[in-house]
């Protein structure tokens, strides 16, 4: 299963990197509430355009953490064309594969930030920025939001057999447009756990990941810190159009 090996790979990566970060800079924080949200969504970023409006180490080194390299064998957010039943739940199962199959991003750049202290439950955050056509963005939003409050659990396909996912949403103000919520995966009898954090900003959208096999319940595992989201806002919000 995807996440198992990825949460096997987390402690070799989170030493390498670490080892290559730089050392300056602070964060730009700047987080607008919902109800300040612009009534004209800006153009999409361009590809080249969120690129460079993706974090980097020196964006977030007074948080101790450092922005490794990323590949496609280690992301939590990839494309995919994946249902779900019940239909309700499926937004949520589409925020796994970067809005795909209902929600089609035109650019995507994928992050992995580490904590210079692996002891948490959560040592790497993964971050999914991707910019979006027209409203798109804000209705798949509003699909999520929606999602959270309905849907309860649902089954994966998966190679190793379907994974039991079970919801329990969260409460978050964050961008233009939030939502968050919990998630248990299960699979084979074992147990994964998964924070998610999806940011609207514009029209474009941070999707943060955070997971563990070291908890026993999801309130044990933190939704991704603000600061570091707040910082990847910053940049958007700061990201020329043209």
């Amino acid at each position: 299963m995807r996440l198992r090996s990825l949460l096997l790979t987390t402690t070799t990566a989170l030493v390498l990197a670490l080892s290559a970060c730089s050392t300056a800079g602070t964060p730009t924080t700047h987080a607008t509430s919902p109800a300040n949200r612009p009534t004209t969504p800006p153009a999409p970023l361009t590809q080249a355009q969120l690129t460079k409006a993706a974090i980097g180490t020196a964006d977030v080194q007074s948080l101790h953490m450092g922005v490794a390299a990323v590949t496609a064998d280690n992301t939590v957010i990839s494309s995919g064309t994946l249902r779900v039943h019940p239909d309700q739940c499926q937004p949520l199962m589409d925020a796994w594969q970067g809005g795909q199959p209902d929600y089609n991003a035109t650019a995507a750049e994928d992050l992995k930030i580490l904590e210079a202290d692996a002891t948490g439950p959560a040592a790497v955050h993964f971050l999914h920025l991707a910019a979006y056509p027209s409203t798109t963005a804000q209705a798949y939003l509003d699909a999520l939001t929606t999602a959270t409050g309905h849907c309860t659990a649902y089954d994966q396909p998966d190679t190793d057999g379907p994974i039991h996912v079970t919801i329990t949403p969260d409460q978050v103000a964050l961008g233009d447009q939030s939502t968050a919520w919990h998630a248990v995966l299960t699979n084979s009898g074992k147990s994964f756990y998964a924070a998610i954090t999806v940011v609207r900003v514009g029209n474009s959208v941070v999707t943060a990941v955070e997971l563990s096999d070291s908890v026993t319940a999801p309130e044990q595992l933190p939704l991704t810190n603000p600061d570091l989201l707040a910082a990847q806002i910053g940049k958007l919000r700061s990201a020329p159009t043209q």
